[in-house]
């Protein structure tokens, strides 16, 4: 994408141009887009609100990474997804804690809903930024089209949080759901784990929920009915 800044605009409204050459750098997306042609419609002055899905690219952004920016993983172009074997000791945290966020949102409602256990890890992906990015150091052109790169990545990879991407089984009632877990070492070099709220039921449920269907349809998708099944 490109923005032709008149000159009236940059003599009038310096700072736009200044913000709108610092945010070449800078991972925007449709939302940005969005609130930018708004920018164009009703002019907003104040500092960027990084709460907001979609910053205006007259304003200063901040660096971003993909979840702030409100990208899913899933879709995030910075990333590259590798398989891993489902045995790996990261894929079993992973998995664990998966299960464990599940069993939280049905919790609650336990009188009604069966404690999930795991019965197989079906498939497990993980990411990483890929190497174009990390080696990333800006532009070279004056149009700012053209990418230049260092020799050598300038983030260690194993220093960042990665997501991982599990497919998993679970009884009772074989359900299969797939979520994504980021994985970050703490400061005393443990693992620790956060379960992306966004999780999918890839099967079909059936009647598996007719006992809380009606009452607490937002917990369907997690609940085998204790009674109740035919």
């Amino acid at each position: 994408m490109s923005i032709h800044v008149p000159q009236t605009l940059r003599k009038s409204h310096p700072q736009i141009f200044k913000n709108l050459k610092s945010n070449v750098h800078k991972l925007t997306t449709a939302y940005d887009f969005h609130a930018t042609l708004m920018d164009v419609v009703k002019f907003s002055t104040g500092p960027a609100d990084i709460e907001k899905k979609g910053i205006s690219l007259f304003k200063e952004m901040p660096s971003r990474s993909c979840q702030e920016a409100h990208v899913d993983a899933h879709w995030c172009t910075c990333l590259d997804w590798f398989p891993v074997h489902v045995n790996n000791d990261k894929v079993q945290h992973a998995a664990a804690e998966f299960l464990h966020f599940i069993n939280n949102i049905t919790e609650p409602y336990r009188e009604h809903c069966a404690a999930l256990k795991i019965k197989s890890i079906k498939h497990a992906e993980r990411n990483t930024a890929n190497q174009k990015l990390l080696k990333f150091k800006g532009t070279w052109d004056d149009d700012q089209r053209f990418a230049a790169f260092e020799k050598h990545a300038l983030v260690d990879v194993h220093e960042v949080a990665i997501d991982y991407q599990i497919t998993m089984e679970t009884i009772p009632g074989y359900g299969l759901f797939e979520g994504t877990v980021k994985v970050y070492t703490n400061s005393d070099g443990n693992d620790e784990c956060l379960v992306d709220k966004e999780i999918s039921r890839i099967n079909l449920y059936g009647n598996q929920p007719q006992c809380i269907a009606d009452k607490y349809p937002h917990i369907t998708k997690y609940c085998y009915c204790i009674n109740g099944q035919p």
